[in-house]
């Protein structure tokens, strides 16, 4: 646990230090709230499927989900930057398991994530976001931070798979890049689940990044026909069992890479 601690405290550090990155990965998702959901509130509240809140209040989940998923996509970079530069060379050959290294990186990665879903929320509330809350407050935002960290995990253990096995930056940019934006747009974070044509619908079943917008919108919004997959009784326990399971089997796959890998 101590080398865990250790190398999360080094990613910390990182995040802390390259201010430039961290506020312009927080202004990204804001301006994504305050011109795509105002520009599209006026003419979509109102319609049955948004009965009892506003489509911007739907959105704010969705965008949510495409900050941490964007960060933890390329979440591998850092374990990639290691590599090419010997720094992770140095951290293998220490008494250190390198299921501690994927670990540590990945709970830095995810501490960005943290810091830029609580600003989005306050940016969300400042533009005009409003939730019902069909448990409590209390149990909506514990739950919401659960399913986007189990998320965030999953997707930089997937980025560090690939990450592994590839030698330069362009071609990890490359690839995260081609995944984002279909993970995003059938994930009903703009477009109901319900809505979607069928082939899309079974994309959207099969993507973990669904779980996380529905798992949100259910401890968030007030069940709707039409808008929500299924109740929040159902909805809100798969998701955190889709998500753990997504995560335990991309750390899996990320301590088998790693430990067949040459770290050269």
């Amino acid at each position: 646990m101590s080398n865990i601690t250790t190398i999360f405290w080094r990613e910390a550090v990182k995040i802390f230090r390259s201010k430039s990155q961290l506020f312009s990965s927080i202004i990204q998702p804001i301006l994504w709230l305050a011109l795509y959901g105002i520009s599209l509130n006026s003419f979509l509240t109102g319609m049955p499927v948004f009965t009892g809140f506003s489509y911007f209040s739907s959105l704010v989940p969705g965008v949510i989900a495409l900050t941490v998923l964007f960060t933890s996509l390329f979440g591998g970079i850092g374990i990639l930057f290691d590599k090419i530069f010997g720094l992770i060379k140095e951290i293998a050959v220490a008494p250190i398991a390198r299921t501690d290294i994927i670990i540590g990186k990945a709970l830095g990665s995810q501490l960005r994530s943290i810091i830029q879903v609580v600003l989005v929320l306050i940016g969300g509330f400042i533009l005009g976001a409003s939730f019902t809350y069909p448990y409590t407050p209390v149990l909506a935002y514990i739950g919401l931070l659960g399913l986007i960290f189990l998320m965030g995990l999953g997707f930089t253990f997937f980025s560090s798979m690939i990450a592994i096995k590839l030698t330069s930056f362009e071609g990890l940019n490359a690839i995260m890049s081609l995944l984002t934006m279909p993970l995003f747009f059938t994930s009903g974070a703009l477009v109901p689940i319900p809505a979607m044509p069928e082939p899309l619908q079974f994309i959207a079943y099969v993507n973990p990044v669904t779980y996380t917008v529905e798992g949100m919108k259910a401890l968030l919004l007030p069940y709707t026909p039409g808008f929500s997959m299924l109740t929040p009784d159902l909805m809100i326990p798969l998701s955190f069992i889709v998500l753990v399971g997504f995560t335990i089997v991309t750390l899996i796959g990320a301590v088998y890479l790693i430990n067949r890998t040459v770290l050269i």
